[in-house]
């Protein structure tokens, strides 16, 4: 998924703040900084497509619970509208 998105997170430019996971700590298995990737939500910079990501900034855990119910409540069928967040 991060290559169809074009995500290309290096290893050793993430942010040690990040979330990390027990059964993802061996940062030399190929898929350590890909599951980094997916599972922080970041800013970064890069200066063009081929080159590798560099992490700047972690972004706040959106609270999915209360978004999937605001999107149910406003979607419903008693009320079909819709949210544009």
């Amino acid at each position: 998924m991060n290559s169809i998105l074009e995500r290309t997170p290096h290893k050793e430019r993430l942010l040690d703040d990040m979330k990390r996971w027990p059964d993802n700590a061996d940062s030399n298995e190929w898929y350590y900084a890909q599951i980094q990737e997916a599972t922080n939500s970041h800013e970064y910079e890069r200066t063009n497509k081929s080159y590798r990501e560099t992490w700047t900034k972690l972004l706040s855990v959106r609270d999915w619970v209360a978004l999937e119910k605001e999107w149910s409540s406003s979607n419903s069928s008693s009320n079909p509208g819709s949210v544009t967040k």
